[in-house]
């Protein structure tokens, strides 16, 4: 009898399909490469987008000042709307456009006081204020390279060569007038300002140069001639009071500007006048020859006590 064939109980692995997976070098270099597409796309978007006529600026509106040249103005604005940034966005784009950087080289102007940039819709508005002239700041009387100041006493620029009485002129001590420095406060601007307009409408002394030495000494050099001498420890009403009555006064009736030396103000009710004066006479040598005048005392006027010297 045959034997029947033996089933085998051992189940028959199912063959399963291998799964393919990428190396981690292969990992990284799909993600740089999606990276990198990713980048481009949106470098190539952002060229695009940031050149439509649309979100550029056009134009450049400018307002203000009196002496600063307003296409100067805006050249300077478009030289920094020139270029891009990283090679991308235009600087005329109207969202990413150097405001700071223009600001900064209007501010660079040198009457420049104030700037105010501001975008509105494709165009950019520039309002500004520059510095009025007061007066001239000088290292001495006969210099000519000068320094305007403003009337709150800061040197804002260089002065042309100036001639005639178009600006008093000041100088502080044996200084260099220094750009962009606060060189008087606007008070004592003010003070003498007024002091040397009171002299010439109500005495006929017209100040040309205006000194300070130290703390408090002032001098004002007259055209024609003279100083008059103040310090600022007494109120220049006070002083204003004493040179009146000293030049109403009959034995001073004679000043004016050319024959006095200085009128000295700065000690109170005793004034003191220096009437020194030079006489040239001619030499054989042809050179001028010095001769100085006596002194004398003269009796103090009611208000103010006058010392002269001759």
């Amino acid at each position: 009898m045959a034997t029947p064939p033996v089933l085998s109980t051992t189940k028959s692995r199912a063959h399963k399909p291998r799964r393919f997976e990428f190396s981690p070098l292969q990992k990284q270099l799909f993600l740089g490469f999606g990276l990198l597409l990713m980048l481009g796309l949106l470098g190539l978007a952002t060229w695009y987008l940031t050149r439509i006529s649309a979100l550029q600026i056009h134009d450049v509106t400018v307002a203000g000042g009196f002496t600063i040249s307003h296409e100067a103005i805006e050249g300077a604005v478009w030289n920094e709307l020139n270029g891009t940034y990283f090679r991308l966005i235009p600087k005329r784009f109207a969202y990413f456009y150097p405001e700071e950087a223009i600001r900064t080289t209007l501010e660079s102007f040198p009457r420049m006081k104030q700037v105010h940039v501001e975008r509105a819709g494709k165009t950019i508005a520039v309002a500004f204020e520059e510095y009025e002239p007061y007066a001239l700041w000088c290292k001495n009387d006969d210099d000519e390279t000068c320094l305007f100041i403003d009337s709150n006493g800061y040197a804002f620029s260089e002065a042309p060569e100036l001639t005639g009485s178009a600006f008093l002129r000041f100088r502080k001590g044996n200084e260099e007038p220094t750009l962009r420095t606060n060189v008087f406060t606007r008070e004592f601007l003010h003070e003498v300002v007024a002091f040397s307009e009171t002299l010439e409408r109500e005495l006929s002394l017209y100040v040309t140069h205006i000194h300070t030495e130290g703390d408090y000494d002032v001098n004002f050099r007259i055209s024609g001639g003279g100083l008059i001498k103040v310090s600022q420890i007494r109120p220049f009403s006070e002083s204003l009071a004493n040179l009146r009555s000293i030049l109403a006064s009959e034995e001073f009736a004679h000043i004016e500007p050319g024959n006095f030396q200085y009128i000295d103000l700065r000690f109170g009710d005793k004034v003191f006048v220096n009437e020194e004066s030079t006489v040239a006479t001619t030499s054989s040598s042809s050179q001028p020859e010095i001769m100085s005048l006596t002194e004398s005392l003269v009796a103090p006027t009611p208000t103010a006590g006058a010392t002269s010297t001759h």
